[in-house]
């Protein structure tokens, strides 16, 4: 059997790719509307990968403007869901 293509990438790969960007497309969405709709002086922070607790895979946590931790802000990136 010959794999279908997608632009020269076999399907199965094309489609792990797209499912992929897709989740990470709605994570930061998500994160970025939420961040939006917070009262003034309190925003959201990205956690550290090697700091996530392994039992509990979030990614975000409340942080207060000015307090210290680096606000999160919406970017474009290429590195996968789980890297991120």
């Amino acid at each position: 059997m010959i794999e279908p293509e997608v632009d020269g990438q076999p399907v199965t790969e094309f489609v792990a790719e797209m499912v992929d960007r897709t989740c990470c497309f709605v994570e930061e969405l998500c994160a970025h509307a939420f961040q939006a709709k917070m009262m003034t002086g309190i925003s959201i922070t990205e956690i550290a990968l090697k700091d996530r607790n392994p039992q509990c895979k979030e990614r975000f946590q409340l942080a207060l403007v000015g307090g210290g931790m680096p606000i999160w802000t919406i970017a474009y990136h290429e590195s996968k869901f789980e890297e991120t």
